[in-house]
């Protein structure tokens, strides 16, 4: 689970912004906590994020979305024509970002630094946190890596010999050492594999099911939408990169599911032929009982966000899951009462023992509701008069008692994440 995140000097980030899901003090919907008793914290399983437009809550979802893409394709390295740095100074633009992810997985704490520019990665580090002691597994300046006793036993001086020439070439420490299937490292690296799960407006969303997914479109119906089921048609495209990488992993009996913004939602199965690809068909009824599909281009702006969503809702709702979603605009084309529907299913499946969390990003302000969100899942993303962005929890404003209408303070300006209109 994420535990928090730090950023310094990235995009419209000047100043460090620190971001965490430790609960605080709040007696509000506790029974929705993650526990984690061996460090004796409870952990939160949403966090929404409010701001003006231009206020940075969508870079701060881009720094996450910047590690995940590095640790996975790190040939690719942090090379960009353009710098990371904070966009609205000549002096910060020449200087590293720097962005820590703090996890908690299993029975340790890890904490995975990164300092970088856009041409090499110059600081990094993975240090692993139990309840009596803290260890860095490596530490990594430039193209020269320093290992753990511990892990230097899992490494022979002979494989460690090959690392430096893809450290020259800024590709990350953590993923060299991480699919060399090393204790701790492995665990770190799977997590932004796996467990990380990223859907931004714009970007093709995929996600991976079992053979039995009639239940994963059921909500269409149930969410007032005219969709009746939706229906399979086979089909022949080019498959986006990710898709095609992670498609190879298919077994028998297993989907994965993607949506293109611009030509609609696909599936893409593995039988005794090959690959099977079939696009997704949304059946409408009419008055007469009749089948009417309406192509993905002309459906709703609300559907399609919920092609986008829903596989993630339902993904979330398993009592079982082990994910984290960010999502940006999570509430984009839907109206504001099938929001709150969508965060309360979720929530109602959340408790002590699950280990599913959800971040997002949204500018309406209906869910500024402490029945549904504690303070502490409330977050602004605001822009400073020299343009830059810095991130805070209501909970820093003590003067906000909890029977007070905090949103009604909102728009009253105290808090900030408001227009300057």
């Amino acid at each position: 689970m994420l535990l928090s995140i730090s950023i310094k000097n990235w995009m419209s980030f000047k100043e460090k912004a620190s971001f965490t899901m430790e609960a605080g003090k709040e007696q509000a919907n506790r029974c929705t906590l993650a526990e984690c008793k061996r460090f004796r914290l409870k952990l939160l399983p949403v966090a929404a994020i409010f701001g003006s437009n231009a206020s940075g809550k969508s870079n701060f979802i881009k720094a996450v979305s910047f590690v995940q893409r590095l640790l996975m394709e790190p040939e690719k390295g942090v090379f960009s024509s353009k710098p990371y740095a904070f966009w609205f100074n000549e002096k910060l633009r020449k200087e590293p970002s720097e962005i820590e992810i703090q996890l908690m997985l299993g029975k340790y704490v890890y904490s995975y630094f990164l300092s970088f520019t856009n041409q090499r990665i110059i600081d990094e580090s993975l240090a692993f946190i139990n309840t009596s002691s803290s260890n860095l597994l490596f530490c990594r300046s430039g193209s020269k890596l320093e290992t753990s006793p511990s892990l230097s036993k899992k490494v022979t001086a002979e494989s460690l010999r090959f690392v430096p020439p893809l450290l020259n070439k800024s590709q990350p420490a953590l993923s060299i050492l991480g699919e060399a299937k090393i204790d701790h490292v492995t665990d770190v690296l799977n997590w932004f594999k796996h467990s990380l799960k990223i859907i931004t407006p714009h970007s093709v969303s995929i996600n991976k099911l079992a053979e039995d997914d009639t239940e994963e479109w059921k909500d269409f119906s149930n969410l007032d939408t005219g969709i009746t089921k939706i229906r399979y048609q086979d089909c022949k495209e080019k498959l986006p990169y990710d898709v095609s990488r992670l498609s190879k992993d298919l077994q028998d009996g297993e989907y994965l599911y993607y949506r293109d913004p611009k030509s609609g939602v696909y599936r893409v199965g593995r039988n005794s032929d090959g690959l099977n690809m079939q696009k997704l068909l949304a059946v409408h009824g009419n008055r007469q009982g009749k089948e009417v599909i309406i192509p993905y281009q002309d459906e709703s702006e609300g559907i399609k966000r919920l092609f986008n969503l829903l596989p993630a809702m339902k993904d979330l709702k398993r009592q079982d899951a082990s994910v984290t979603y960010f999502i940006d605009e999570f509430d984009r084309s839907l109206h504001p009462i099938l929001t709150e529907h969508l965060l309360n299913c979720f929530l109602n499946s959340c408790g002590a023992e699950t280990r599913k969390q959800l971040i997002f990003t949204t500018q309406n302000a209906l869910l500024i509701n402490q029945e549904l969100l504690r303070r502490d899942e409330l977050w602004i993303a605001n822009r400073e008069p020299d343009g830059s962005a810095t991130l805070y929890p209501m909970t820093d404003f003590k003067e906000l008692r909890v029977d007070k209408d905090i949103r009604k303070s909102y728009f009253e300006g105290r808090m900030g994440g408001l227009p300057n209109l």
